[in-house]
């Protein structure tokens, strides 16, 4: 029994993308097996029916793994062979469930700060035209969105965008170059 059951979901995975990929049902499925077919490829079964009975309901369906195992035990005796593979399918679900959880819940934080981002963008972009923003900017016109950059005019010095109303600080292009001053 794998210590890890995210490998053997991962296999699962991939085997069930691979018979999808299989356009032609003339071809049969897939047969993955073990040597003897009774305790690893009983294990396999199980958590594919399990893990497509949660893909049809949802996460919050109710299981019973153990029905399932008499279920696929009814039709081959042995199937899931040892107490370690029975444990096995079990700690599998719970694997496959928490990461579900746990994915859906990062695309949920996904979207929300996808909507929070939106919402800062268009209310700045709407506040240029406001009562307060036409007496904070003095201007009523909204700038893009996307960063603009004001050259120096001097070759290869790196651009610069300054605005201050102290006049003790200068524009980069204001202020002498070293050659400029030994000229």
């Amino acid at each position: 029994v794998p210590s890890d059951p995210g490998c053997v979901l991962n296999f699962l995975h991939d085997v069930n993308k691979r018979q999808d990929e299989l356009l032609n049902p003339s071809r049969g499925p897939i047969v993955v097996h073990c040597s003897a077919g009774i305790g690893r490829t009983g294990t396999f079964i199980v958590l594919d029916m399990i893990l497509r009975q949660i893909a049809r309901q949802g996460l919050d369906c109710e299981l019973d793994i153990q029905r399932t195992i008499l279920l696929v035990r009814s039709q081959r005796s042995g199937l899931v062979q040892t107490e370690a593979q029975y444990k096995f399918v079990y700690l599998a679900i719970q694997d496959h469930i928490d990461t579900m959880q746990h994915r859906i819940s990062a695309e949920k934080k996904s979207l929300q700060l996808g909507r929070e981002y939106t919402n800062i963008k268009y209310s700045s972009e709407a506040a240029a035209g406001l009562e307060v923003g036409k007496c904070i900017n003095r201007s009523t016109i909204s700038l893009p969105t996307t960063p603009a950059c004001l050259t120096t005019g001097i070759p290869l010095l790196p651009s610069a965008a300054f605005i201050s109303k102290d006049p003790k600080l200068r524009p980069l292009s204001t202020i002498p170059i070293a050659e400029e001053l030994s000229s």
